[in-house]
């Protein structure tokens, strides 16, 4: 079994780790057949390919369904956090649009984390966020650039957290921020250190650099994490300085919600988290945790219900079609609408949140 935070000093091809101390789910369907034209390792230039690309706000909701109104939010409304959760269903039809939600409350400097995506389409794919303003966020669903960049509809939840450190109502401590980061590992230390291992979320908050990208964590202790973007294995491994937002918390089981933290098991086969509340509704956010294997990767989740839920480590097949994953750590966090923040109402019930929806263009 490979160590947590492990990097390798020589290229390699990765192979699945005995995933342990889990229900196996049964193997996942095979992969849709996708374009597999490798791209070029083309650097970014001063250009920017971004710059030709930026998220518009759109007016209308849930404009040719894109945006379904099955997203929920709920905000804290006077508890000591300020923050809320939603979920939404959103279909991606092409790589020039863009999703705008509008958030239930203002913020200063808000930091939003929106991952993992569902497994309804199963191209390799992620969530990139363009724009995080006080009361709004634009995102799309990014496929890597080797594909076509239209994916059916998916189930998403997000978070959303005031810049700061925050006590939540059970006592569990809650620290967000942001700092700039590329391709580069950079040291992030916590303004205050916590009490046990905390589990970490992070996200780029900005669309600057064009090429598509994640991040990848590692190196997560109680004063501090380490943290990166990563581009497709089909490029030249360079991004540009982004806007990378993190929100970390401390692991807790409370009325509603629970925040936890698997052994380093996670591989590319299915992993199953048993939650140890029962949820009518739950909203599941997820990240890895540690950097065991470096090929480029992301989180999907399946099979979510009111008691686990299934994820796996994905690769993508920019640069070669091996897609097997060594083992990984993953932090989640699990709750009912709501929940986190001291707020048990769940949202507007007729599922656009307080301020709408919008779909718009991005990319010219």
């Amino acid at each position: 079994m490979a160590s947590e935070d492990r990097l390798a000093d020589t290229p390699h091809r990765e192979k699945g780790g005995d995933v342990g101390e889990t229900d196996r789910a049964t193997t996942l369907s095979s992969e849709l057949t996708s374009r597999m034209a490798r791209t070029s390792g083309t650097r970014e230039s001063s250009r920017v390919k971004c710059m030709r690309r930026t998220f518009l706000r759109a007016g209308g909701v849930g404009v040719a369904g894109l945006l379904a109104s099955t997203a929920t939010s709920a905000a804290a409304s006077g508890g000591s956090v300020p923050g809320e959760t939603g979920a939404l269903t959103v279909r991606q039809p092409d790589t020039t649009t863009g999703h705008t939600v509008s958030l239930a409350r203002t913020y200063e400097n808000p930091v939003v984390v929106i991952k993992p995506v569902g497994f309804e389409g199963h191209q390799p794919v992620h969530v990139r966020l363009g724009d995080v303003s006080s009361g709004e966020f634009t995102f799309r669903i990014e496929e890597w650039d080797y594909l076509d960049g239209a994916h059916i509809t998916e189930r998403l939840f997000y978070l959303v957290v005031e810049s700061g450190s925050h006590t939540l109502a059970d006592g569990t401590t809650v620290q967000a921020g942001t700092i700039a980061g590329d391709h580069r590992f950079r040291g992030v230390a916590f303004p205050t250190a916590f009490a046990t291992r905390p589990v970490v979320f992070t996200q780029s908050q900005t669309y600057r650099g064009g090429h598509e990208i994640v991040t990848r964590n590692r190196r997560v202790s109680t004063s501090g994490f380490d943290t990166r973007v990563q581009e497709e294995e089909g490029r030249d491994g360079w991004h540009t300085t982004e806007r990378i937002g993190y929100v970390a918390t401390e692991p807790t089981t409370a009325t509603g919600f629970e925040i936890g933290r698997t052994p380093g098991t996670v591989t590319d086969d299915p992993f199953r988290i048993g939650f140890e509340n029962d949820y009518d509704s739950v909203q599941f956010l997820a990240d890895m945790q540690t950097t065991d294997g470096t090929d480029t990767a992301e989180l999907r989740y399946r099979d979510l219900t009111s008691s686990s839920a299934t994820l796996f480590v994905e690769e993508e097949r920019s640069a070669d079609r091996e897609t097997g994953h060594i083992t990984e750590a993953v932090g989640y966090l699990a709750t009912a609408p709501g929940a986190l923040f001291g707020d048990g109402a769940g949202g507007d019930p007729a599922g656009y949140g307080a301020g709408g929806y919008g779909v718009g263009a991005y990319g010219t």
